[in-house]
């Protein structure tokens, strides 16, 4: 309207407890590609789901909820970060963050 582009849309974001469990979800849950961080028959775990491409576009954790803001993050930048580093609980994510930059434009539409 005042010739100024619309802000990029934030990826979409859940969370539930359920049987103990505190899961949250952020992007798209339909990425064909996941990396496991952590051992999901003992959590806590994340779930890292990239696009063909590499980028960062969905994650899901589970009783890791300090994790899931840095999650966000890279997801909303469509941060393409190491396989060995997402696999790696002793990397911290935050780390990811700096220096990356938005992805322009609005977000590519989210799998039904």
């Amino acid at each position: 309207m005042l010739g100024l582009s619309p802000d990029a849309q934030a990826a979409p974001w859940f969370w539930t407890d359920q049987c103990g469990f505190n899961v949250q979800f952020v992007g798209d849950m339909s990425a064909p590609n996941w990396i496991v961080r952590g051992q999901l028959d003992t959590p806590p775990c994340v779930l890292f789901g990239l696009d063909e491409q590499g980028a960062l576009i969905g994650a899901l954790t589970v009783n890791l909820g300090r994790d899931v803001r840095s999650a966000r993050e890279l997801v909303d930048r469509r941060a393409k970060v190491p396989q060995e580093v997402l696999r790696d609980p002793s990397q911290a994510l935050r780390a990811r963050q700096s220096g990356l930059t938005r992805w322009p434009g609005p977000r590519p539409a989210v799998s039904q």
